[in-house]
């Protein structure tokens, strides 16, 4: 990121609210916890079955953070774009 500059950009542009889920986001307590939830699942998508899940979906925010593995679920990129309204139905 220290030589791209629309990478610099685009950090500067974040509210603190979205760096600090970013920063969360790099944190070896969040990868560790995204380990856990795709080896639980097998690495199938939580939302189809049928495609290889390669993202860790928050199902509740109230935890965020401190949130327990129950709440994190396995998705392929398609479910979790549906699930935040960018997908096809």
């Amino acid at each position: 990121m220290a030589d791209d500059p629309d990478a610099q950009q685009r950090w500067r542009e974040l509210t603190p609210r979205q760096l600090e889920h970013e920063l969360y986001l790099a944190s070896s307590e969040w990868r560790m916890k995204r380990k856990l939830v795709l080896e639980r699942c097998h690495y199938v998508c939580e939302g189809c079955g049928m495609q290889r899940a390669c993202e860790v979906h928050h199902r509740l925010y109230r935890y965020w953070k401190r949130e327990m593995l129950f709440d994190l679920v396995g998705l392929c990129a398609g479910c979790h774009a549906r699930v935040h309204g960018k997908g096809a139905d």
